[in-house]
Protein backbone atom coordinates (compact mmCIF):
# COMPACT_ATOMS: atom_id res chain seq x y z
CA UNK A 1 0.00 0.00 0.00
CA UNK A 2 3.00 2.36 0.30
CA UNK A 3 3.05 3.46 -3.33
CA UNK A 4 -0.74 3.52 -3.66
CA UNK A 5 -1.66 5.25 -0.42
CA UNK A 6 -2.65 8.57 -2.09
CA UNK A 7 -4.91 6.61 -4.44
CA UNK A 8 -6.73 4.50 -1.86
CA UNK A 9 -6.91 7.25 0.76
CA UNK A 10 -8.59 9.55 -1.78
CA UNK A 11 -10.90 6.82 -3.08
CA UNK A 12 -12.27 5.88 0.33
CA UNK A 13 -12.36 9.42 1.70
CA UNK A 14 -14.37 10.65 -1.30
CA UNK A 15 -16.86 7.84 -0.62
CA UNK A 16 -17.23 8.96 3.00
CA UNK A 17 -15.15 6.31 4.74
CA UNK A 18 -12.72 7.10 7.55
CA UNK A 19 -9.30 5.73 6.62
CA UNK A 20 -7.33 4.22 9.50
CA UNK A 21 -3.85 2.81 9.16
CA UNK A 22 -2.32 0.05 11.23
CA UNK A 23 0.58 0.92 13.50
CA UNK A 24 4.04 1.35 11.98
CA UNK A 25 5.86 -1.91 11.34
CA UNK A 26 8.03 -3.17 14.17
CA UNK A 27 9.18 -6.41 15.78
CA UNK A 28 6.31 -6.06 18.26
CA UNK A 29 3.79 -5.75 15.43
CA UNK A 30 5.34 -8.74 13.67
CA UNK A 31 5.02 -10.78 16.88
CA UNK A 32 1.28 -9.98 17.09
CA UNK A 33 0.57 -12.03 13.99
CA UNK A 34 3.28 -14.68 14.15
CA UNK A 35 0.97 -17.52 15.20
CA UNK A 36 -1.24 -17.00 12.15
CA UNK A 37 1.58 -17.30 9.58
CA UNK A 38 0.88 -20.49 7.66
CA UNK A 39 4.27 -20.79 5.92
CA UNK A 40 7.72 -19.78 7.09
CA UNK A 41 8.91 -19.63 3.48
CA UNK A 42 6.92 -16.50 2.61
CA UNK A 43 8.76 -13.16 2.52
CA UNK A 44 9.10 -10.90 5.55
CA UNK A 45 6.75 -8.19 4.20
CA UNK A 46 4.00 -10.82 3.90
CA UNK A 47 4.69 -12.06 7.42
CA UNK A 48 4.44 -8.48 8.69
CA UNK A 49 0.98 -8.20 7.11
CA UNK A 50 -0.36 -10.63 9.74
CA UNK A 51 0.66 -8.23 12.51
CA UNK A 52 -0.88 -5.27 10.69
CA UNK A 53 -4.20 -7.11 10.38
CA UNK A 54 -4.06 -8.11 14.07
CA UNK A 55 -3.39 -4.49 15.03
CA UNK A 56 -6.45 -3.25 13.14
CA UNK A 57 -8.68 -5.98 14.57
CA UNK A 58 -7.48 -5.21 18.11
CA UNK A 59 -8.39 -1.55 17.56
CA UNK A 60 -11.96 -2.48 16.61
CA UNK A 61 -11.76 -1.88 12.85
CA UNK A 62 -14.59 -3.88 11.24
CA UNK A 63 -13.70 -3.47 7.55
CA UNK A 64 -10.14 -3.89 6.31
CA UNK A 65 -9.27 -3.26 2.67
CA UNK A 66 -6.35 -5.23 1.27
CA UNK A 67 -6.86 -5.91 -2.43
CA UNK A 68 -5.25 -8.66 -4.47
CA UNK A 69 -3.51 -6.67 -7.22
CA UNK A 70 -2.49 -8.94 -10.08
CA UNK A 71 -1.27 -6.19 -12.41
CA UNK A 72 -0.06 -2.63 -12.00
CA UNK A 73 -0.38 0.28 -14.39
CA UNK A 74 2.10 0.24 -17.23
CA UNK A 75 4.26 3.25 -16.42
CA UNK A 76 7.01 2.52 -18.94
CA UNK A 77 6.22 1.59 -22.54
CA UNK A 78 9.36 -0.55 -22.72
CA UNK A 79 8.23 -2.80 -19.86
CA UNK A 80 7.30 -6.32 -20.95
CA UNK A 81 4.41 -6.63 -18.52
CA UNK A 82 3.05 -5.36 -15.22
CA UNK A 83 2.42 -8.54 -13.23
CA UNK A 84 2.98 -8.38 -9.50
CA UNK A 85 4.63 -11.21 -7.66
CA UNK A 86 2.28 -14.03 -6.57
CA UNK A 87 2.42 -12.85 -2.96
CA UNK A 88 1.13 -9.38 -3.84
CA UNK A 89 -1.41 -10.92 -6.19
CA UNK A 90 -2.95 -13.30 -3.72
CA UNK A 91 -1.65 -13.02 -0.16
CA UNK A 92 -4.66 -11.09 1.14
CA UNK A 93 -6.64 -14.28 0.51
CA UNK A 94 -4.16 -16.23 2.63
CA UNK A 95 -4.70 -13.73 5.44
CA UNK A 96 -8.49 -13.87 5.08
CA UNK A 97 -8.52 -17.66 5.22
CA UNK A 98 -5.88 -18.18 7.93
CA UNK A 99 -6.71 -15.54 10.50
CA UNK A 100 -9.52 -16.86 12.65
CA UNK A 101 -9.53 -13.60 14.61
CA UNK A 102 -11.32 -11.97 11.67
CA UNK A 103 -14.36 -14.25 12.00
CA UNK A 104 -14.20 -14.23 15.81
CA UNK A 105 -14.47 -10.42 15.80
CA UNK A 106 -16.91 -10.09 12.86
CA UNK A 107 -14.29 -8.31 10.74
CA UNK A 108 -14.49 -8.31 6.96
CA UNK A 109 -11.22 -8.40 5.08
CA UNK A 110 -12.06 -6.95 1.68
CA UNK A 111 -9.63 -8.42 -0.83
CA UNK A 112 -11.07 -8.10 -4.32
CA UNK A 113 -8.93 -9.14 -7.27
CA UNK A 114 -8.12 -5.94 -9.17
CA UNK A 115 -5.86 -4.70 -11.96
CA UNK A 116 -4.54 -1.18 -11.59
CA UNK A 117 -4.82 0.91 -14.74
CA UNK A 118 -7.86 -1.05 -15.94
CA UNK A 119 -10.73 1.31 -15.13
CA UNK A 120 -13.56 -1.11 -15.93
CA UNK A 121 -11.94 -3.86 -13.88
CA UNK A 122 -11.52 -1.49 -10.94
CA UNK A 123 -15.05 -0.12 -11.22
CA UNK A 124 -16.69 -3.52 -11.52
CA UNK A 125 -14.59 -5.15 -8.82
CA UNK A 126 -15.01 -2.31 -6.33
CA UNK A 127 -18.72 -1.95 -7.04
CA UNK A 128 -19.20 -5.65 -6.25
CA UNK A 129 -16.94 -5.52 -3.19
CA UNK A 130 -18.70 -2.46 -1.75
CA UNK A 131 -22.23 -3.58 -2.65
CA UNK A 132 -23.16 -3.93 1.02
CA UNK A 133 -22.56 -0.19 1.55
CA UNK A 134 -25.17 0.80 -1.08
CA UNK A 135 -22.81 3.09 -2.96
CA UNK A 136 -24.02 3.93 -6.47
CA UNK A 137 -21.78 2.84 -9.33
CA UNK A 138 -21.46 6.46 -10.52
CA UNK A 139 -20.09 7.54 -7.10
CA UNK A 140 -17.51 4.75 -7.22
CA UNK A 141 -16.53 5.85 -10.73
CA UNK A 142 -16.14 9.47 -9.60
CA UNK A 143 -14.06 8.37 -6.60
CA UNK A 144 -11.81 6.38 -8.95
CA UNK A 145 -11.27 9.47 -11.11
CA UNK A 146 -10.44 11.53 -8.02
CA UNK A 147 -8.09 8.80 -6.78
CA UNK A 148 -6.25 8.62 -10.12
CA UNK A 149 -5.90 12.41 -10.15
CA UNK A 150 -4.41 12.40 -6.63
CA UNK A 151 -2.05 9.52 -7.42
CA UNK A 152 -0.82 11.38 -10.52
CA UNK A 153 -0.43 14.59 -8.50
CA UNK A 154 1.65 12.66 -5.95
CA UNK A 155 3.86 11.13 -8.67
CA UNK A 156 4.33 14.54 -10.28
CA UNK A 157 5.38 15.97 -6.92
CA UNK A 158 7.87 13.12 -6.39
CA UNK A 159 9.26 13.70 -9.89
CA UNK A 160 9.55 17.44 -9.23
CA UNK A 161 11.38 16.84 -5.94
CA UNK A 162 13.75 14.43 -7.69
CA UNK A 163 14.51 17.00 -10.40
CA UNK A 164 15.14 19.67 -7.76
CA UNK A 165 17.52 17.32 -5.96
CA UNK A 166 19.43 16.60 -9.18
CA UNK A 167 19.70 20.33 -9.90
CA UNK A 168 20.97 20.96 -6.36
CA UNK A 169 23.58 18.20 -6.72
CA UNK A 170 24.72 19.56 -10.06
CA UNK A 171 24.98 23.13 -8.76
CA UNK A 172 26.79 22.14 -5.58
CA UNK A 173 29.05 19.52 -7.15
CA UNK A 174 28.04 17.05 -4.43
CA UNK A 175 27.43 13.37 -5.07
CA UNK A 176 24.08 11.70 -4.67
CA UNK A 177 23.10 8.11 -4.04
CA UNK A 178 20.00 6.57 -5.62
CA UNK A 179 18.45 3.69 -3.72
CA UNK A 180 16.01 1.52 -5.65
CA UNK A 181 13.79 -1.27 -4.53
CA UNK A 182 10.22 -2.33 -4.05
CA UNK A 183 7.71 0.15 -2.58
CA UNK A 184 7.69 -1.78 0.71
CA UNK A 185 11.34 -0.86 1.16
CA UNK A 186 10.03 2.50 2.35
CA UNK A 187 8.93 0.66 5.51
CA UNK A 188 11.62 1.22 8.18
CA UNK A 189 11.10 -2.28 9.59
CA UNK A 190 11.91 -3.76 6.18
CA UNK A 191 14.70 -1.49 4.95
CA UNK A 192 16.76 -1.90 8.15
CA UNK A 193 17.78 1.76 8.14
CA UNK A 194 19.68 1.54 4.85
CA UNK A 195 18.40 4.97 3.62
CA UNK A 196 19.72 6.59 6.81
Amino acid sequence: MFDRYPYWFTFFTVLGFRVELSAPSSQELYAKGIDTISSQSVCYPAKLAHGHIMDLVERGVKHIFYPCISREEKEDDTADDTYNCPVVSGYPEVLRLNMGILKENDVTLHCPFLQMGKFNNLLGGLYEELRGFDIPRREIANALYDAAFEQNRFRDEMRRLGEETLEELEESGRLGVVLTGHPYHLDPAINHGIPE
